[in-house]
Formats: structure tokens, sequence, C-alpha cells
């Protein structure tokens, strides 16, 4: 409300004026058919208006602010729902990233390592098996622009078939290769044969292509300490950094 603040400020100058003047500052003694006050008469009548309205404003105050602190509490409220969900977002993207997959895998080979006997051993390697299988399996076996190095560009006697292996850049060994099968090297006549020509091993690479999601390792061990797998490259273009 808007009486208690306005007779607050008014009898709050009126104090002050009564200092001065109290003819002035206790006018409204004559209204009331009141002597007129002296200095200290006026000042002090005055003054305790003041002192008995204050909690009365004090009180319209604290009403005023309820709605602006829930208004507050509400901003804050969506604001720290927005952020959660944006966190969520970006998890969820990093879980899907090539830096989620070698971090994981990273975790899994922590664990192999540190594992207190061979049945333990086996339960993390399972884990991991199931864990490549279903996080490629999700994008349809598909991978599109992931970076690494080239580790092999080499081909048979006149170059009739290629072999390409990149390893991306990660906390563990993790290497994608193709042509190291007897009949499934890259042909002279594919597009991919053609961009490696211009790449030498060691050159970081762009890379997109079909996986397949099993494990190509021989030992447990070995697909646990630098996993491999097999793959069709579909595309290789040179890092643009």
């Amino acid at each position: 409300m808007i009486i208690v603040p306005l007779l607050y400020i008014i009898f709050f100058t009126l104090s002050i004026i009564s200092l001065f003047s109290p003819r002035l500052g206790g006018f409204w003694f004559k209204y009331l058919k009141l002597k007129e006050p002296s200095r200290l008469k006026a000042f002090l009548v005055n003054f305790c208006i003041v002192l008995t309205l204050l909690p009365f404003l004090i009180q319209d105050k604290a009403k005023d602010d309820v709605p602006k602190q829930q208004e507050m509490s509400g901003k804050a409220k969506a604001d720290a729902q927005k952020k959660a969900e944006e966190d969520a977002r970006k998890r969820e993207a990093y879980l899907k990233s090539p830096a989620g997959f070698s971090d994981q895998m990273a975790e899994f080979k922590i664990a192999y390592a540190q594992a207190q006997n061979e049945i333990k051993k086996s339960e993390i390697f399972n884990q991991a098996r199931n864990y490549e299988k279903n996080f490629f399996e999700s994008s349809g076996n598909q991978i599109t622009n992931w970076s690494g190095y080239l580790t092999t560009i080499g081909t048979s006697k006149g170059g009739n078939n290629l072999r390409l292996s990149v390893k991306i850049d990660s906390k563990i060994s993790i290497s994608f290769r193709e042509g190291y099968g007897l009949f499934d090297g890259i042909s002279p006549s594919s597009i991919v044969y053609n961009q490696a020509r211009e790449f030498k091993e060691g050159d970081c690479v762009v890379f997109s292509g079909t996986i397949n999601p099993n494990e190509s390792s021989i030992t447990e061990a070995g697909a646990m300490r630098a996993p491999y797998y097999d793959f069709k490259f579909n595309n290789l273009a040179r890092c643009s950094n």
C-alpha cells in the first residue's frame, strides 16, 4: 500500500521541520484544536508517529518483496533446469563422440590391468566388448569424420592392394584398419586408394567409413591393451590444422 510509506515520509519530514519551525512542523495541531506546540513537543509527536508507522512500513515492504522473491526463485529454478538440460545434452554428445568412446575404453583398460584374477579380467573384457558393439551399432556401424594418425600405408607387390591403419589420438591405442586379410585390400580403382596417395605414415587424417563392431585382436589382453577394428574406409582427408 502507498498510504503507509506516504505518511511515513510526511511525518518524518515534519519531524525535521519541527526542529527549525515548530509552528510549521506542527501545523496539523490546530486541526485537532490543540495548542500550538513547542519545538520539542512538535518534534517528539511527529517522530513518535514516525516510529509508530515504521513496523507497518516494514510489513508492507516484506509483502512487496514476496512476489519479487517468488519471481527470482522461479527464475533461479528455470535457469537451473535449463543448465541441467544443457549439461545433459553435452553429456549425451560427449558419450557419442570419439573422445567419449576412447575415454571409456581407457577406463576398461585400467580396470582390466587392476583386476585381481582372470575371472574378473574376463568379466571386464566382456563388458568392453558389449560396450563397443552397442556404441558402434547405435550409429549404424558408421564412423563419420573421426580424426587420427596414419600408422600404416602399404601396398602389395605392384601396388595391387592397399593396407591402411589409422590410430586415434587418445589415452589408449585404438586402431582402425583395412586390407590386412587375404582378399580385402583396397583396390587402386577406389577413391580411398587415390586419396591415400597424398599421405605418409604419421600424417593426421580425418576418416569416415563402416566398422565391424567386433574387436579383432587374437588375445584378450591385446584387445584390452590396444584394441583394433576391421574397417571399410570410404573417405580420407587431411586434418585442417
